[in-house]
């Protein structure tokens, strides 16, 4: 739920706003962050198991999730809390504020966590009868305090009391074979381990303004709807701490009202098939669980039944209808085409490598088959109209060879020899059209010493093998500080761009990248410097890859980006050429952010840039964080060398190819010919032609 939490914060600007607004409150009245204890940002806050903690980060996390819900057109017609989750029912329902409630759920977690002795809870699926004689007989036998029944759930009873006796009740009903465990962490709520919190507790509402709910809430000591004059005061959340939930009495309220739709706002997907589970009648009501994210949650939703204010969710951001030129309808077919197999069959071996094979000398081979459309995310990597592999493909290789499993890895020395250059058409008998096959191989590993990996290809027809990059490899060979930054600090200073503009830019300079190897979703820009927020697209798989060369080519991407292109380098095609060190210190996560800085000479701009040649080479330096500012990786030393059409496909095009094109010329009208003035000129037409999302920006 941590997690989920992080991912409103970041994505969902009217969650964000709840928890901005919590996280002042408890910075006034404790001086600590909110935030920075529940996203584990500041290890020396606080603690997030202690209750002090838990109970007003759980009450903001339902509150922004609320607020998310309201957001789309989904408000509740009736609310109801179990335990602690009351008071954020009871926020919904209009009797407290949002800081209000906030301050009840914190100082009420400070005293549940100051209180003495070492308590606990455990769930037991039983009938409350089975379980309530087994605790009174338990107690009838104990000198010590009792056990208390904390809660009926129906199907699932809780207990809660001296951790000693709620572990002897466990034991006992394990023994009988029923299922019962004991939660995580949790002190005895709901028993008399609370009884010394309760006078404070109830002291605390006196400085709290209550109003009468705005909606039906069903209170869960009662499991009945509160009654017009009746007061969410002192006096009630004294009685409301001791005694148990009646969830399940609380479940047949709903069922009595019609209630057909259940939205769970909470850290967890429990209540909700727990409701489900214990509904009285043939058909339980439909169950949302906001843990699915905004979007998922709302369509869910919406096919229940709801009336959901899509717009909602897009709170935040700017969109406008556009106009859609009118052309006359053409039909085409959209079939599904079978993919390509390899003669490598699909699925042998590791996803990037293939099958592995040993030699008698301890060396390592992997051999597998590339095509332009084998993997087709291959296909949208494209340099001067042709197919080529990607620089990152290599490292991605040699790292996934050294350490298979994901582990920490570095890739040292890493040198590209040959374009791997992917042709389209027929090929031999035998091998799919336009393959090639790859062969990736290790020395013999040798105890505390790299091992050296080349990498080589051949096509059909052809006698020998190519050797395209090497490189030294070694599992574990992680370094780097492993510091924790600011990402916010880290992006000071520079300019946010819109990588769709750099994505161009990069096409005018020869190289084509389709929408699968457009991984920066935001970049800022400063002179020889660049941070890009780097994360696979949709509908790429990344497991089992390791390092993913889709990935590893946006953190070459953000490398690409810190260069200054206004000078003698603009428009000229640069490709990786070498790096002096890559390392991963853990597996990546689904999103990394990556800062890059040119090393001298290598990202200058101005008026000398402009006069000068360009440059053969140039270099920097790359740092990988996690989104919330762990150093997890780095490049090293990586050289990116200038490549000219005809140096690049030299080995691959035909020698007319690569010395002259196609191009229109206008040429004058044979003489007896009337012109077509209704037609425009070839020249007018290219002035007039641009990217069609240009022309939608226009309309």
């Amino acid at each position: 739920w941590v997690g989920m939490g992080r991912a409103l914060y970041e994505r969902e600007p009217v969650a964000r706003t709840v928890l901005d607004r919590c996280d002042a409150v408890l910075r006034e009245e404790r001086g600590a962050s909110l935030l920075d204890v529940m996203f584990g940002r500041d290890e020396t806050a606080g603690d997030l198991d202690d209750p002090a903690w838990t109970q007003p980060a759980i009450y903001a996390l339902e509150c922004a999730l609320t607020a998310q819900w309201a957001s789309v057109g989904v408000r509740p017609s009736v609310v109801v809390g179990h335990s602690l989750g009351e008071i954020a029912a009871a926020q919904a329902a209009g009797v407290y504020s949002l800081e209000d409630g906030l301050r009840f759920a914190a100082r009420r977690g400070a005293l549940m966590g100051a209180l003495p002795g070492e308590g606990a809870m455990a769930a037991v699926f039983a009938p409350r009868e089975r379980v309530a004689e087994a605790v009174d007989a338990h107690n009838a036998a104990s000198d010590g305090p009792d056990v208390s029944m904390a809660a009926d759930n129906g199907a699932q009873q809780v207990i809660s009391g001296p951790a000693d006796g709620v572990q002897a009740l466990v034991e006992r009903f394990e023994a009988d074979g029923l299922w019962a465990r004991r939660l995580r962490k949790s002190p005895a709520y709901h028993s008399a381990l609370v009884e010394p919190a309760l006078d404070d507790l109830e002291a605390v509402l006196g400085e709290i303004a209550v109003a009468p709910p705005s909606v039906d809430l069903i209170s869960s000591m009662t499991g009945r709807a509160l009654e017009a004059d009746a007061r969410m005061d002192g006096a009630y959340w004294r009685r409301q701490a001791r005694e148990p939930v009646a969830f399940r009495e609380c479940i047949a309220t709903l069922a009595e009202r019609g209630v057909d739709v259940i939205v769970e706002l909470g850290p967890q997907a429990v209540l909700g098939p727990m409701a489900a589970m214990g509904w009285p009648g043939a058909i339980p009501p439909a169950a949302v669980s906001s843990l699915l994210g905004p979007a998922e949650a709302v369509a869910g939703a919406w096919e229940a039944g709801l009336a959901v204010a899509f717009a909602g969710l897009f709170a935040g951001e700017e969109r406008r209808r556009v106009s859609l030129p009118g052309y006359p309808f053409q039909r085409h077919r959209h079939w599904v085409e079978t993919p390509k197999r390899t003669r490598l069959a699909a699925g042998a071996g590791h996803p990037l490598l293939g099958v592995r094979h040993e030699s008698p000398r301890g060396e390592t081979l992997f051999e597998t088959e590339l095509a332009a459309d084998d993997p087709d995310w291959l296909d949208d990597h494209r340099v001067y109209g042709r197919a080529i592999a990607p620089g990152a493909l290599y490292g991605a290789m040699a790292a996934a060879a050294a350490s298979p499993d994901g582990a920490p890895v570095a890739v040292e020395d890493l040198q590209l020899r040959t374009a791997l250059v992917l042709p389209d058409g027929d090929a031999d008998e035998g091998a799919v059209a336009g393959s090639r096959e790859v062969q990736v191989v290790l020395d013999a590993e040798e105890a505390g010493q790299a091992r050296r990996g080349e990498v080589y290809s051949k096509g059909g027809g052809e006698e020998g093998w190519t050797l395209h990059a090497e490189a030294r490899a070694a599992a574990g060979g992680a370094g780097g500080s492993r510091e924790r930054i600011d990402p916010e600090a880290l992006r000071a200073g520079l300019a946010e761009e819109d990588p769709a503009a750099f994505y161009r830019a990069r096409a005018e300079a020869n190289i084509q990248l389709g929408p699968r190897f457009r991984t920066i979703q935001r970049l800022w820009r400063g002179d020889g410097e660049a941070v890009a927020e780097v994360a696979l697209p949709d509908g790429v798989d990344g497991a089992g890859a390791g390092a993913h060369p889709i990935l590893l080519d946006g953190f070459l991407q953000a490398l690409g980006a810190a260069r200054s292109l206004s000078g003698a380098e603009a428009g000229d095609t640069y490709l990786p050429f070498a790096w002096e060190r890559f390392w991963l210190a853990q597996a990546l996560p689904e999103r990394v952010i990556c800062h890059a800085r040119m090393r001298e000479g290598g990202g200058d701009s101005g008026a000398e840039a402009e006069d000068a040649a360009p440059r053969e080479t140039l270099s920097g330096d790359l740092r990988l964080y996690t989104p919330d500012g762990l150093e997890i990786g780095g490049i090293d030393g990586y050289a990116s060398k200038r490549a000219t059409r005809a140096a690049l496909l030299a080995g691959t095009e035909d020698v007319r190819d690569l010395l002259y094109e196609v191009t229109w010329e206008d040429r004058p009208l044979a003489p007896g010919l009337l012109p077509a003035d209704f037609l425009p000129s070839p020249a007018a037409m290219a002035a007039e032609w641009g990217p069609f999302a240009d022309y939608l920006a226009a309309e």
